[in-house]
């Protein structure tokens, strides 16, 4: 009875699976690589499937070159004009997700996020950082 109360994939759902996984692979290694495609399957439903896609997809995504990629120190990044706002933002994401994750563990991804946005507006100085509101009305 245990196994009826956990959901498996069936087969057809295994083989969409693999023919996405299929998918990203061909696009990632086209020449030059096919960042239309990627961006598709990212935002279809099941996104890049894993953590190890994630990782391959996501560099070409924001067209960072992850050889060379030199990280900006500690210091450059807290100077930043939008620094304090993206700490704020980060950490109060967090408090909605993931249920049950521990504190050491969050703190981590909340570090990893806010270099991450940092680091993309510090290279692209065009871009700004806004904080957006959100209002939620329930009838």
């Amino acid at each position: 009875m245990k196994a009826a109360s956990k959901q498996h994939s069936t087969p057809q759902k295994e083989s969409e699976k693999k023919i996405k996984l299929s998918a990203i692979h061909h696009a990632l290694n086209s020449d030059p690589v096919n960042i239309a495609a990627l961006r598709k399957h990212a935002i279809s439903k099941g996104g890049l499937l894993n953590d190890e896609v994630r990782r391959k997809v996501w560099p070409k995504l924001l067209n960072i070159n992850v050889h060379d990629h030199q990280k900006k120190s500690a210091g450059d990044i807290t100077k930043h004009r939008d620094y304090s706002q993206v700490v704020l933002d980060v950490n109060r994401s967090f408090k909605r997700f993931p249920k049950g994750m521990k504190d050491d563990q969050r703190e981590v991804l909340q570090e990893q996020l806010t270099n991450i946005i940092v680091q993309v507006l510090i290279r692209h100085k065009q871009l700004h950082y806004y904080q957006v509101i959100f209002i939620s009305i329930r009838c």
